[in-house]
């Protein structure tokens, strides 16, 4: 706190002093919580982060109890990081659900955190045994052999493609099984046995093999979909969705997005040992990107903005030119990549004529006088530049003539 204090990273410094009272609390004098607490709100007088706000909170509602500073209930290792009332909402359903022993599907996008959700489920759950991954998409019959895979901090994680031999290591614990819509038929056939009867039939066994197992799955893909299309078993599919969790995509995530953003910098700060901040409004720029890939995505693009700004605040201007390539065919990586001015500019005119085509629900007419043109005009630009909207149109109803003829 103090090196961090003296070398000017106040953030560091109030983090650190926030940390102190967090583990530290109780062999403190209140006077020196008030102390250490002051140190703390000076340092971060300036922050934006909304993690070292909700931290601040907390450590403030403890000392007007004159209590012990509580230790947050969540493992530090293991952070579904937020800031949105939604995300906290899904974060404790999912910690009351993590109680019971019936299964539970995360869904969502790639990247928006179904694993970390996952982890927080099997530790909340208590239970003593492994946290294992068991690839769906790589499953085989006929691989024996387990292969470990990346292990994360404060959890014991490793990948197997044999499901024998992941049901035996999670025993006792959580088996949690990544992206279970792309299992085969039989596969499905022999989870439906593990959840229903908790048994496993090893090959050559003559008989089955009791295991105690939680089971937590994962998938960005419709089951529903599956199930009508009959890639699914229906009794599976009733076993496994009744306690599903919709982890939204970033990008509807704005509060998240945020806080996320302001983590990875902080651990990039950590690992190259220099304090990282963003200028302002940056952070707010960051809202308008369509990211596709979510946590992952994100990161990159952080990395690739720490490194444009060469030791300074991360700008706004960082964060532009990736906005305004969104639509088109360069990547939040290499924005300039394909460029070309006409193409961009019928982009931009097909998204402003469908908005308007939508809102006209389908009127030529209307949805001209919207855009501030004259029903030929419109008419001409679909029929000559975007045929594919043509089929947004109402069709036109011919007018009933009178049967009363005019003398």
């Amino acid at each position: 706190m103090n090196i961090a204090r003296q070398a000017g990273a106040l953030g560091t410094a109030g983090r650190a002093a926030l940390t102190l009272l967090e583990e530290h609390a109780a062999r403190m004098t209140h006077e020196e919580r008030l102390d250490i607490y002051a140190r703390a709100d000076e340092w971060l007088a300036g922050t934006q982060d909304a993690e070292d706000f909700a931290r601040l909170r907390a450590c403030a509602r403890q000392l007007m109890s004159r209590g012990p500073v509580e230790t947050p209930a969540r493992p530090s290792t293991i952070s579904f990081i937020h800031a949105s009332q939604e995300t906290e909402a899904l974060l404790e359903r999912a910690e009351r659900l993590a109680q019971a022993e019936l299964p539970i599907l995360l869904t969502g996008e790639t990247g928006v955190g179904k694993e970390v959700l996952a982890r927080l489920i099997h530790h909340w759950s208590g239970r003593a045994g492994s946290f294992v991954i068991l690839n769906c998409g790589a499953l085989t019959e006929r691989q024996d052999e387990a292969r470990p895979s990346e292990q994360s901090e404060g959890t014991p994680v490793e990948a197997f493609t044999d499901y024998t031999g992941a049901v035996r290591k999670a025993a006792g614990g959580t088996l949690f099984l990544e992206e279970i819509s792309a299992l085969t038929e039989m596969d499905q056939g022999k989870l439906l046995h593990l959840i229903e009867a908790g048994e496993i039939m090893p090959v050559g066994a003559h008989a089955p093999e009791h295991v105690n197992v939680r089971i937590v799955a994962s998938t960005n893909a419709s089951l529903s979909k599956l199930l009508a299309e009959g890639g699914f078993r229906e009794e599976l599919f009733y076993r496994i969705t009744p306690f599903e969790l919709e982890i939204p995509p970033l990008r509807e995530r704005p509060d998240d997005l945020v806080a996320l953003a302001q983590h990875f910098v902080r651990q990039i700060s950590e690992r190259e040992g220099r304090e990282i901040t963003f200028a302002p409004g940056s952070l707010e720029s960051l809202k308008g990107l369509p990211l596709q890939g979510n946590a992952r995505e994100l990161l990159a693009i952080i990395e690739h903005a720490v490194a444009a700004s060469k030791g300074q605040p991360i700008r706004e201007e960082a964060f532009k030119l990736l906005l305004l390539r969104a639509t088109g065919k360069g990547t939040m990586f290499e924005p300039w990549q394909e460029f070309s001015l006409p193409e961009e500019v019928l982009l931009y005119e097909e998204r402003l004529i469908t908005r308007a085509l939508r809102e006209a629900q389908g009127k030529v007419t209307h949805a001209a006088r919207l855009l501030g043109l004259s029903h030929q005009t419109l008419t001409a630009i679909l029929e000559s530049r975007h045929t594919r909207l043509l089929a947004m149109r109402t069709p036109v109803q011919s007018r009933r003539r009178s049967i009363i003829k005019r003398k």
